[in-house]
Formats: structure tokens, sequence, C-alpha cells
């Protein structure tokens, strides 16, 4: 499951609102808790650490200034990170 959702940021807390991103993350746990998902939406550092959940991925948007329709068709590059043993069996 990929999510992409926005994370504007939020000048009341002064910091990026990530509630549309716990609240899809919370019902596709609630659906299905072996979902591996992967988020494709700006979130502060250390946000996959906190969420405690071995099957959220973070693959970084890597846009640049510019067009991003032309960014997504074509990547310079495809970064995916994880730290587990379904990781190491590459």
């Amino acid at each position: 499951m990929i999510i992409a959702s926005p994370t504007d940021y939020d000048h009341a807390i002064n910091y990026l609102s990530i509630k549309s991103i716990e609240s899809v993350v919370e019902v596709i746990l609630a659906v299905n808790p072996d979902t591996v998902m992967f988020i494709k939406s700006t979130v502060p550092v250390g946000y996959t650490d906190k969420l405690n959940q071995p099957n959220v991925i973070f693959s970084p948007e890597l846009l640049r200034e510019g067009p991003p329709l032309y960014d997504n068709l074509h990547p310079s590059c495809i970064v995916v990170d994880e730290i587990s043993y379904r990781a190491n069996l590459c």
C-alpha cells in the first residue's frame, strides 16, 4: 500500500501536519495489520520509527524544483529503506 497524503505546514503548531497520514495508517492497520505500507509524503525525521510498526517503510519523494509530474514519470533514482529480516532477503 502506498500512502501519498498531504503534509502541509501547520502554522498553529509550527510543525508539519501529519494527521492525514496517521489516519490512513490507522485505518489500514485496523483492516489488515500485516499490510506493508510505503509512505511517499513529507514527514518529520524519525516519524516511521515513532510509529513503531515493522510494516511501515519511508520512501522519500525526491522531487526537484520543476514539474513534479515529469519527476514522477522519470525519476533520477528510487530510494526505499527498511531494517528487517525481510529487507535482507535480497
